[in-house]
C-alpha cells in the first residue's frame, strides 16, 4: 500500500506528511492502541545490497539512548520501502530558526555531548546538517530542547591518527559555522570553511570543540542586517530579520573561528607525544553536583549523570541494578536545579519539575503512592517555572513562579500550608511569593523546611531542637515564620534538624547541634541564627544528616570548601576522621561554586571539575573506586 494520508503502513497510521529532505519523507503517524505520536520516515528503496546496510544502520541507531538524539523506536522493510519510526518532537528543524549567540551554544554543546557520547559507543554520525536537528521552544520562545536525528549512525573504522579529528567533529564544525553566519559556510568565499578549523585545530572531542566556541560567541550579540560590522574583533550575534549585508560580514564571522582557534592553542587543546589528548588547564563553569549517603548526581550542560546503590531506581534508567559508575539519567535535559536525599531524587529541567525513587509517601508528586517505587523521571504534576527543587526525606518543595510548593509527609506541618494533611500532590505554601530557594529535609523523627524570600529567611515544620530560629525550641510550626536577624540572604539549607543560611555573605546556623553541625565551636543547640566564625565571602551552604552516621555541615568562602561536624568516614575532607566543631578547609579543592553534604559524604562543583569526598563503600561517589573513607577525588562522567 503506498504511503498516502489515512492508509497504515506497517501497522501505522498515517496522519499526516510533515515534509521531505534528502533523507527521505517523514509522515505523522500512530498505533491505534497507543495514544502517541511517532515520525514514520521513508528513509530509501529496499533492494540487493541495500537490506544488510539498512539494517545495520537501524540496529545501531535503536541501541543509541541520550537525550538529544531522536532514537530509532522501530524499522523495517516493507512493500520495499525502508522505514523508521522516532518519537514525535513538537518543534522544527535548525532551517526554520534564527539564532542567538546563547542559543547557538547551547545547540552545539548538546549535540556535542551526543556525538562523542555515540563515539565511545564506537559509533560516528558524519554526515547531517541543519535539517537533521530539531528543536523545541517554551511558550515565552525559549529554546526548550535539542535533538539530532537518530537514523544516520554507524560503527566507526580504527584509525592510525588518534588524533584526527572525527567525521562528526568536522561536520559539527560546518554546522556552527552554518549557524553563526546564517547560511551555509562555503555559500560566500569571505567565511572560513569550518571543516578545515576544525582538522586544523586537532580538538580532542565534541565537546572541546563546543566549549571553546561557547567562549568565543561569549557575551556578544546580533549586528542588525544593515549595520556596518566592527573592523576588529568576532561579529556581534542576535537574531535578525534577514540575511542582507552578511556577505559584507563573512570577514569578521572568520574571527569568531579564528578565535576559537587561538582558544585552543593558548588554552591546551592539543596532542601530547603519545597521541593522546592534552590535559585541558582551562577554567569551567562550576558543575552542579549534589550527593546522599547512597547517590550523587553531577549535571553537566544540562544533563545529569548518576552513581548510586540504586535501591529505589534513583538512577532514573528504569532499573534497581546497582552502579558505581556515573550513568546518564533518562528522558531529562536542560536541567537548571537537582536535588537527592537519601531515597528519592529530583530536578528541574526547562521549567519543570521531575522526581524519581521512593514514592511511599507521595514525594514523587504523582497525584498517587500507590506505586512506592518510580525508577524512571517523572513529571511532577501542576507545576511550571520552576528554578529551585529539594528532594527531602519523604517530603519534596520546588520553587515555581517565585512561589514554594511542598509534597509528600506532612506530620509536623513541613508543607507549610497551614494544616498536617499529607499532600501527593503539590500544595502552595502560605505567603511566600517571591522566593529563590528552598530546602526540606527530615532527621532522627523531625522534619523542617526553609526557604529564601525577598532576602529573608523562613523556616517551618518541627521546632523541637529550635529549627524556626525563632528563639524558641516547642512545638511546630504549619506556616512559614520568619527567622530574625538575617539580611540580604542568599541560600538556606536543612537537614530536618538544623539549618544553616548565608546572609551578607557569612554564614549562620541554628539548632541541633550535637555533632558540632553549627560550627561555633560547641556542641550546644541554638535557638536563633549564630555566626559562624572564621568564614568570609560565603557564597554557598548545605547541613546533611539523612545518613548513616552523624551530621556535617560544608560551606564555600572564597572559592575554598570548608566542612565541619561528623567526619567518620572522612567527610570533611580534611585527611582525618576527627570530628570538627569549627570549620577546616576541604584538601586539594578550590574554585569551588557549588556544595551539597549528606552527612556522610560530601560534594563540591568547581572550575576544575567535581570533587566528592566521604563514604563510598559502593562506590556511589561515582569517583571510580569503592574506598570506605574516600579523599576528595574528581568524579568521573561520560
Amino acid at each position: 500500500m503506498p504511503l498516502v494520508i489515512g492508509s497504515t503502513f506497517a501497522g501505522y497510521q498515517i496522519n499526516a506528511e510533515l515534509g521531505r529532505d534528502r533523507t527521505g519523507r517523514h509522515f505523522l503517524v500512530d498505533r491505534p492502541s497507543e495514544d502517541r505520536a511517532r515520525v514514520l520516515s521513508a528513509v530509501g528503496s529496499a533492494g540487493p545490497g541495500v537490506n544488510d546496510r539498512f539494517f545495520a544502520d537501524a540496529r545501531v541507531a535503536s541501541a543509541l539512548d541520550h537525550p538529544a538524539v531522536l532514537r530509532v523506536e522501530d524499522y523495517g522493510i516493507t512493500e520495499d520501502t525502508c522505514w523508521v519510526v522516532t518519537r514525535h518532537l513538537a518543534g522544527t528543524d535548525l532551517t526554520e530558526q534564527r539564532l542567538t549567540a546563547a542559543e547557538i551554544t547551547m545547540i552545539v554543546t548538546q549535540i556535542a555531548d551526543a556525538l562523542d557520547h555515540a563515539r565511545g559507543q564506537g559509533l560516528d554520525r558524519g554526515d547531517f546538517d541543519a535539517t537533521d536537528i530539531f528543536v523545541t521552544r517554551t511558550a515565552s520562545g525559549a529554546l526548550n530542547s535539542v535533538a539530532l536525528r537518530g537514523f544516520g549512525f554507524t560503527a566507526t573504522e580504527p584509525t592510525a591518527d588518534s588524533t584526527a579529528p572525527a567525521s562528526d567533529q568536522r561536520t559539527l564544525a560546518t554546522l556552527a559555522g552554518q549557524l553563526i553566519a546564517d547560511e551555509t559556510p562555503w555559500a560566500a568565499a569571505a567565511t572560513l570553511d569550518a571543516r578545515d578549523a576544525a582538522t586544523a585545530l586537532r580538538f580532542p572531542d565534541c565537546r572541546a570543540f563546543a566549549s571553546a566556541l561557547g567562549t568565543a560567541l561569549d557575551g556578544v550579540e546580533h549586528p542588525e542586517a544593515d549595520a556596518t560590522p566592527s573592523p576588529v574583533g568576532p561579529p556581534a550575534i542576535r537574531p535578525h530579520k534577514s540575511k542582507r549585508g552578511w556577505a559584507a560580514i563573512g570577514a569578521a564571522i572568520v574571527g569568531v573561528l579564528a578565535l576559537v582557534a587561538a582558544l585552543a592553542f593558548a588554552f591546551g587543546f592539543t596532542a601530547t607525544t603519545d597521541g593522546s589528548p592534552a590535559a585541558d588547564p582551562r577554567p569551567m563553569p562550576p558543575a552542579l553536583v549534589t550527593a546522599a549517603s547512597d547517590t550523587t548526581c553531577v549535571v553537566v550542560t544540562g544533563l545529569a549523570y548518576c552513581s548510586s546503590l540504586n535501591g529505589w531506581g534513583e538512577l532514573g534508567n528504569g532499573t534497581t541494578a546497582q552502579s558505581g559508575a556515573n550513568i546518564l539519567v533518562r528522558r531529562l535535559t536542560g536541567i537548571t536545579a537537582m536535588s537527592v536525599t537519601l531515597d528519592t531524587v529530583c530536578a528541574a529541567a526547562r521549567g519543570e519539575a521531575y522526581c524519581w525513587g521512593m514514592n511511599w509517601n507521595g514525594q514523587v508528586g504523582t497525584g498517587s503512592d500507590d506505586e512506592g517505587r518510580i525508577a524512571t523521571p517523572t513529571k511532577v504534576l501542576g507545576l511550571s517555572d520552576v528554578t529551585d527543587v529539594s528532594a527531602g526525606l519523604a517530603g519534596t518543595c520546588a520553587v515555581a513562579g517565585g512561589s514554594v510548593y511542598c509534597w509528600g509527609d506532612n506530620q509536623f506541618g513541613q508543607l507549610g500550608d497551614g494544616t498536617t494533611t499529607d499532600r501527593l500532590t503539590p500544595t502552595r505554601v502560605v505567603g511566600l511569593d517571591h522566593a529563590t530557594s528552598v530546602s526540606i529535609n527530615g532527621n532522627n523523627g523531625s522534619a523542617a523546611a526553609c526557604a529564601v524570600s525577598d532576602g529573608r529567611a523562613h523556616c517551618w515544620g518541627d521546632n523541637a531542637v529550635g529549627q524556626l530560629g525563632n528563639g524558641t525550641a516547642t512545638g511546630e510550626s504549619n506556616r512559614p515564620t520568619l527567622v530574625p536577624g538575617l539580611n540580604n540572604v542568599t541560600a538556606i539549607s536543612t537537614n530536618g534538624i538544623a539549618v544553616c543560611a548565608v546572609a551578607d555573605a557569612k554564614a549562620y546556623c541554628w539548632g541541633y547541634n550535637y555533632d558540632g553541625q553549627l560550627g561555633d565551636g560547641t556542641a550546644k543547640r541554638k535557638f536563633t541564627p549564630t555566626l559562624v566564625p572564621g568564614l568570609t565571602d560565603v557564597t554557598a551552604i548545605s547541613t546533611g544528616g539523612v545518613g548513616l552516621s552523624g551530621n556535617t555541615t560544608c560551606a564555600i568562602a572564597g572559592g575554598t570548601p570548608y566542612c565541619w561536624g561528623t567526619n567518620n568516614y572522612g567527610q570533611l575532607g580534611d585527611g582525618t576522621t576527627v570530628e570538627r566543631r569549627s570549620p577546616v578547609p576541604v584538601k586539594g579543592v578550590t574554585r569551588a561554586g557549588t556544595i551539597t553534604t549528606s552527612g556522610d559524604n560530601a560534594c563540591a562543583g568547581t572550575a576544575d571539575g567535581p570533587f566528592c569526598w566521604g563514604l563510598n563503600h559502593a562506590g556511589q561517589l561515582g569517583v571510580g573506586t569503592e574506598d570506605r573513607n574516600s579523599p576528595p577525588t574528581r568524579v568521573r562522567y561520560p
